[in-house]
């Protein structure tokens, strides 16, 4: 099974770093591992309106909707646990 999953570079806000963009995103990648360890997971950044997930070698389109709901859940999570943020102090 392939992942490929598509952030979004607009953060409503110009308070993050390159470092945080990138521990977002390491943080979504070693979620969505921990759920699918045998996939092969790929992240990239580009302006788009919401995350996009793309889900490609599975039997039948209920299951790729089941790991694509799952793939989603798992990046609202990280972006509500905060942890990836190099200065949380200018978020609160």
């Amino acid at each position: 099974m392939q992942i490929r999953i598509v952030t979004s570079t607009d953060w409503g806000s110009n308070d993050y770093t390159n470092e945080d963009r990138e521990a977002y995103e390491q943080a979504v990648y070693d979620m969505v591992v921990r759920k699918y360890p045998t996939a092969d997971v790929k992240i990239s950044s580009k302006l788009v309106a919401r995350d996009e997930v793309h889900v490609y070698g599975l039997a039948t389109d209920e299951e790729e909707y089941e790991v694509i709901y799952n793939v989603r859940a798992s990046i609202r999570q990280v972006w509500d646990d905060a942890d990836f943020w190099s200065d949380w102090s200018i978020h609160t």
